[in-house]
């Protein structure tokens, strides 16, 4: 059960990196470069808490499964 849960990790995250990779290229194909780069400047910006709140919770099914995971291998221990 480590197994899966470790895979599902890795794969939920590299979904959500591969997302994020995707919405940029995008980004700079729709609106050019100065464009592209001035709307990801405004999407990823640290004054930007829209941006955290919904990765956390896109996250979170991989921060859980995370979690699960540390607890049976402390149990296991």
């Amino acid at each position: 059960m480590d197994r899966v849960l470790t895979i599902f990790i890795y794969a939920w995250s590299g979904l959500f990196v591969l997302a994020n990779l995707l919405g940029i290229i995008g980004q700079f194909y729709l609106h050019g470069f100065s464009g592209g780069l001035t709307y990801i400047q405004e999407i990823y910006s640290p004054f930007n808490v829209i941006n955290y709140v919904v990765s956390i919770v896109v996250l979170s099914p991989a921060f859980g499964a995370y979690y699960w995971r540390e607890k049976r291998r402390a149990r296991s221990a």
